[in-house]
């Protein structure tokens, strides 16, 4: 069981950070590029040891991905055999928070119709890699929207700006003989 957490996240991260419709959101090339717009659960300090961001900040962030683990069912261990040694199966959720700022040179239908076509083409090429064999990217269970897309408006939170976001949940597992 010994860095399961971590590993998940790493191959969470990777998938994400090797779709082309992220890369394009961020307006890099390569893997690298798209991983400096990971973060992994919590965005960096706001600046000045301040407790919120200001506007500029979030907007200098954004677009970003966020990955966390939920309060519940992050990790649920199953035996996957009786014995003097114990195999476990892991299995467990992630959320992944992708955020970007709303464009300002579109109307709000294109910018909204945009960011779904974004989120969809993400999901289509992250989904793509699970379960391809590799073990650069997480093999997975399912994958659903369990909050937007959508927007945020600077009237819902001032120090937010405008901004579109989305909330993944990536149920993972399968990972026998973790213990």
């Amino acid at each position: 069981m010994s860095g399961t957490l971590s590993l998940v996240l790493g191959q969470a991260r990777l998938s994400l950070a090797d779709s082309a419709t992220f890369r394009a959101l961020c307006g890099v090339a390569d893997r690298a590029g798209a991983l400096g717009h990971c973060y992994l659960r919590n965005l960096p300090e706001p600046a000045d040891g301040a407790d919120t961001y200001s506007r500029e900040e979030l907007e200098w962030l954004r677009p970003y991905a966020l990955f966390f683990l939920p309060d519940r069912e992050a990790l649920t261990l199953t035996p996957a055999a009786v014995g003097a040694h114990r195999e476990y199966n892991a299995r467990g959720k992630l959320t992944v928070r992708i955020s970007r700022a709303v464009p300002e040179d579109k109307t709000r239908d294109e910018a909204d119709t945009d960011w779904d076509d974004i989120v969809w083409g993400i999901i289509e090429e992250v989904t793509e890699r699970s379960g391809d064999g590799s073990d650069s990217y997480l093999c997975f269970e399912s994958l659903s929207i369990v909050g937007g897309p959508g927007r945020h408006h600077a009237s819902y939170d001032p120090a937010q700006g405008e901004e579109q976001g989305v909330d993944l949940e990536i149920v993972w597992g399968g990972q026998e003989g973790a213990g």
